[in-house]
């Protein structure tokens, strides 16, 4: 398993701790059973032959540790009471989260399985009449709207990891991506931002983040703010699995905090795609972190990179496609000007 405790602490610590606390009566006991949960990871992750189950198996074996814990309270009670109260609660929660995301991912397909799939899934017509609206045969109606029915799932998929219970329906998600999570709208963060693109008024603002903590995201910030940090990298396949275009020159990006507020706009002024072992001792010093030498970027990134790649089902290496880019920052929250 090359997969190492370290790198699953690092990118499933905070889903599987909510995951925890919505079945335990506190955050303490969260705490408690979240250690115990990584004293089993650490034991038993070396015999995790398929990597491509480690989410599936991590919820596992929280679940079997929130049961043992119950077991050996001899609380029968209030396992019963977790098992039938809270899960189904959050079954429900969970099927109208991921049903309020379906939209969007359906709005996302190509236009000939979009349109199948808004009349026989969110109008509800049945496929004679959806082959009629389309001008198809029967047949090819059906084949439309199962081809983009798998569509529809390797979209969820590469969104969510998802926990099942024994019928099928839905437990728990968590967004591998933003496109599950509750981002607001570009108009929405550009109102509270009080910023314009008046120069570039025809252009769609990316939305994103920097840093994958909360304490990572304020120092970078800082950085940016004292002007120290002027370039950032970020994994290619991140960008993929959210379903987002890579930035060109020119472009910009509302930036977030870490409580999903718009704190500043950057313009993107250079733009490369490289593996990780190309990273040049200039990029590393307009980075701006740690000590700013090129074996400092590598030994953070690679950290970090780790993680992003352990949320991904997938294995760093020396080339990894990243990408490199350097920003100017046009507008800053704090001076509430355009820079």
């Amino acid at each position: 398993m090359a997969v190492q405790t370290e790198a699953v602490w690092h990118a499933f610590r905070d889903p599987l701790w909510n995951y925890i606390v919505r079945r335990v009566p506190n955050a303490s006991d969260a705490d408690d059973v979240l250690q115990d949960v990584f004293l089993k990871v650490h034991r038993n992750l070396p015999a995790l032959e398929n990597e491509e189950r480690l989410a599936p198996w991590l919820y596992r074996v929280a679940r079997n540790t929130l049961i043992d814990r119950y077991r050996r309270a001899e609380d029968h009670e209030a396992l019963e009471e977790a098992g039938d109260l809270r899960v189904e609660g959050e079954e429900r929660s969970a099927e109208q989260a991921v049903a309020g995301c379906l939209r969007g991912m359906i709005n996302d397909l190509p236009p000939e399985y979009r349109d199948a799939l808004v009349l026989s899934e969110l109008e509800g017509l049945p496929q004679r009449v959806v082959a009629e609206r389309l001008g198809l045969s029967l047949s090819g109606a059906k084949s439309r709207v199962q081809r983009g029915r798998r569509l529809l799932r390797n979209a969820l998929l590469s969104c969510c990891h998802f926990e099942f219970d024994q019928r099928g329906k839905i437990m728990e998600y968590v967004p591998r991506a933003t496109c599950c999570a509750n981002v607001p709208t570009t108009p929405d963060l550009m109102r509270r931002l009080g910023w314009t693109d008046s120069h570039h008024p025809s252009r769609t603002p990316k939305i994103g983040n920097f840093g994958d903590s909360s304490e990572l995201s304020t120092q970078l910030l800082q950085l940016i703010r004292d002007g120290v940090k002027t370039a950032t990298a970020s994994l290619v396949w991140e960008w993929e699995a959210e379903g987002q275009s890579l930035p060109e020159i020119g472009d910009v990006m509302i930036v977030l905090d870490w409580n999903q507020d718009p704190v500043m706009v950057i313009e993107y002024v250079d733009v490369e795609v490289k593996p990780f072992s190309a990273v040049t001792k200039d990029f590393a010093w307009d980075e701006g972190e740690g000590d700013r030498s090129l074996a400092s970027w590598r030994d953070g990134h690679w950290a970090f990179f780790t993680r992003a790649c352990a949320a991904l089902d997938k294995l760093p290496s020396e080339d990894m496609p990243i990408l490199y880019t350097r920003f100017r920052v046009i507008f800053d929250s704090i001076s509430s000007r355009a820079i």
